[in-house]
């Protein structure tokens, strides 16, 4: 079987969300298709994904050294007040 042939999605464990948005929306001009706060999915050509999460065992070893991360709901709050 040929990769190459298929259509596929890529995705991304990130330790911190806004370095990996800079990243990824500065240097490959990609636009923001989903952002749910701690998932970012950017849509690409021919209906392809590059999807960019908060690694879950990063945040694990992180909560003892900075707060916690808000919630989806939280999140979605803020932005609606904006």
């Amino acid at each position: 079987m040929c990769l190459s042939r298929y259509k596929v999605a890529a995705g991304v464990a990130v330790s911190n969300m806004d370095r990996a948005r800079a990243f990824y929306e500065g240097k490959f001009g990609l636009l923001v298709g989903v952002d749910s706060c701690d998932d970012l999915r950017y849509q690409c050509a021919e209906g392809t994904v590059f999807h960019a999460y908060l690694s879950p065992l990063r945040t694990a070893s992180l909560k003892k050294s900075f707060p916690p991360q808000p919630t989806l709901h939280e999140c979605q709050r803020a932005r609606l007040s904006e």
